[in-house]
């Protein structure tokens, strides 16, 4: 459902979030994180990114995972753009250009109009919101701003990755905390029953 998600998002909505949304996946940050991020926190030859402080978690630097990075410097490179139209009155239907480029230096990747500072929760909230209803898919009315950092632990989980390194690669304290995140869908649990090879092998000798 993710990939349907995003792709929703980045057709129906606007590209900002669709990058946004794209990172709260990729580096299992929360949406702040993601708000708060500046060019210069990436850090391209050593593969990390700097994450601010947040809710008494200290700033850390991250890995940058490798089958991600082709992504991230993909945007980094090109950024992303998408062809649109709109109603503006009198002049019809108009055709323009919804773009999102990288930028550079001490700029934030989601500068609010001001440009001096980022976007806030609050905004992102209510975009995610008016695109949601009209997503239609199983349990689309659990998508919140913080579904790109669970459903990347869902993975994590699913592909029996071990608690410590899960949890240390989403800023994760303590292990009941982490047990709490990414719940597994029914969905998610069926795939992942079915895909189980020992399990399949043990019900065909029961059910043949």
């Amino acid at each position: 459902m993710w990939s349907n998600w995003r792709n929703h998002i980045l057709k129906n909505s606007s590209t900002w979030l669709y990058v946004a949304v794209t990172l709260t996946h990729a580096l299992c940050a929360r949406i702040t994180e993601v708000l708060k991020l500046k060019a210069s926190d990436f850090h391209w030859t050593g593969r990390t990114v700097t994450i601010a402080a947040l809710k008494r978690q200290p700033q850390v630097n991250n890995v940058l995972l490798n089958a991600i990075l082709p992504t991230l410097r993909g945007l980094k490179k090109n950024g992303k753009s998408v062809a649109r139209k709109r109603r503006c009155g009198v002049r019809g239907t108009v055709s323009f250009k919804d773009a999102w480029r990288w930028p550079t230096g001490q700029n934030y990747l989601f500068p609010d109009r001001t440009g001096k500072s980022h976007i806030k929760k609050d905004v992102v909230c209510h975009a995610l919101q008016k695109v949601r209803n009209s997503f239609r898919a199983m349990d689309s009315h659990k998508i919140r701003s913080h579904s790109g950092r669970h459903t990347m632990i869902n993975v994590l989980k699913s592909e029996n990755v071990p608690a410590d390194a899960g949890m240390a690669f989403a800023r994760i304290s303590h292990k009941r905390t982490y047990d709490l995140y990414g719940q597994l869908n029914q969905l998610q649990a069926g795939q992942t029953l079915n895909s189980n090879k020992r399990l399949k092998k043990s019900l065909k000798s029961v059910y043949s």
